[in-house]
């Protein structure tokens, strides 16, 4: 609620390891005591300089305490990973079907049919976040708006909210991002 209403805390921020796309915080102090903020690995986002990071234990997809840059932001907020920061992000996050071999079968499905190709033929991956669609707090995470990968079945939607005919897996990862900037244009 409070990124929906701009509503900032100050803090610092200590950092274990980053790269463009993310970071891993090590510490959330308070700027005037320098002792940690109780509940502060909870927050749902951080600005960071100028840019947005989403905190991903409010994934479903990648339960972990990755910060990822938000690439878009408004209605729908959207981070655009390259392999790279996917992997990471896949790296860190917990697998919540056990280590079996179904369990990590189950756990790598998650990502199936989720890449979009981008203009480089590039694998590209996008966490789709509806801030309108706030889901109750459930430990560990406050009550907030999830963010998960796009699916087909999402874009469909949209491209049906916008008369757009076609199908959902033909659209390109530019076409996909401009539909959902086009539909963060009529929100404002």
């Amino acid at each position: 609620m409070d990124f929906l209403s701009d509503n900032k805390t100050e803090a610092l921020l200590e950092v274990r390891s980053s790269g463009d796309a993310y970071f891993i915080t090590k510490k959330i102090l308070d700027i005037q005591t320098k002792k940690r903020i109780k509940g502060a690995g909870s927050t749902w986002a951080i600005k960071r300089g100028e840019s947005y990071y989403f905190n991903m234990i409010y994934s479903d997809d990648f339960l972990n305490g990755i910060f990822i840059k938000l690439d878009v932001v408004g209605r729908y907020c959207l981070s655009l990973l390259d392999k790279s920061t996917f992997n990471r992000v896949k790296a860190g996050s917990v697998n919540p079907y056990g280590g079996g071999a179904l369990g990590l079968l189950a756990n790598s499905s998650i990502t199936w049919n989720k890449a979009l190709k981008d203009s480089t033929d590039s694998k590209r991956y996008i966490v789709f976040i509806d801030t309108k669609s706030i889901e109750p707090a459930d430990s560990p995470r406050k009550e907030g708006s999830r963010g998960n990968l796009l699916t087909r079945k999402k874009v469909s939607e949209l491209m049906k909210n916008n008369n757009i005919e076609g199908e959902a897996k033909d659209m390109s990862f530019e076409e996909v991002i401009a539909l959902i900037k086009s539909e963060n244009a009529k929100s404002r």
